[in-house]
């Protein structure tokens, strides 16, 4: 069997057989390919000075089983250890060297039987730090022109003290586009409340909140916006 312009659509089993009985004598299984490309490899800190976490993406499909093998090396050696795999595309890495002014590295090897890909990374903690959206975000008015929002840190950020966070507020209506103001609380009380006063209050508006976290010395980068929620009404009202 001589198989010609072969392209990806020629993948299949392939298989002679006997006449008249067609019962097969042979058969071949046709793999078709490509060798993996540079994965793209992220990494992220949601809980600070925990732990961080890396994903990565294929540079492209291959159409083979293609297998990845992620290692890191620390601030303190230049050694390769193994990145514990927290699923199929990605690793989390504990026990972290603080404080360094030399950064970690991360690598992630892909290979499959045509070839090999190497992604590299490389990164100081502090430029990793992004946490988690606020969590069980509520408002509601408490007057015609105050609204009183209540939040949950996010459940991953463990560290309390010298490792806090600080949060952003974002207001909008329908009406008006949003309003926008910092917020900086210093606080480890698990639902910090805070008292927003209205600028503009309008009467039968429906206004929004989001908020944002971010490290408290304003190192990384902030977290997403939280989802919008609602903000109920002035009870009696």
């Amino acid at each position: 069997l001589t198989l010609r312009n072969v392209n990806m659509s020629s993948r299949g089993i392939y298989s002679c057989h006997t006449s008249p009985t067609t019962e097969p004598l042979d058969e071949i299984v046709l793999l078709l390919g490509h060798p993996p490309t540079k994965p793209t490899v992220t990494c992220r800190s949601f809980d600070y000075p925990e732990s961080f976490q890396c994903e990565w993406q294929a540079g492209r499909d291959t159409f083979l089983n293609t297998s990845y093998i992620a290692s890191f090396t620390n601030p303190q050696d230049v050694e390769l250890r193994a990145c514990p795999a927290t699923g199929p595309m990605s690793c989390r890495v504990h026990q972290l060297v603080m404080f360094s002014a030399n950064e970690y590295g991360v690598e992630v090897v892909a290979k499959n039987v045509l070839g090999s890909a190497r992604g590299v990374v490389f990164f100081n903690l502090l430029d990793i730090i992004i946490p988690d959206p606020p969590e069980n975000i509520t408002a509601q008015r408490t007057c015609a022109s105050v609204i009183r929002v209540v939040w949950q840190k996010p459940h991953r950020w463990t560290k309390d003290g010298a490792f806090f966070l600080m949060y952003r507020l974002k207001i909008s209506t329908s009406a008006a586009p949003g309003i926008e103001e910092d917020i900086e609380l210093v606080t480890c009380d698990p639902a910090p409340t805070l008292l927003y006063d209205l600028p503009d209050p309008r009467l039968g508006t429906e206004y929004h909140v989001q908020m944002a976290a971010f490290e408290g010395l304003g190192d990384g980068s902030p977290s997403e916006w939280s989802e919008p929620v609602p903000v109920s009404p002035l009870a009696g009202a």
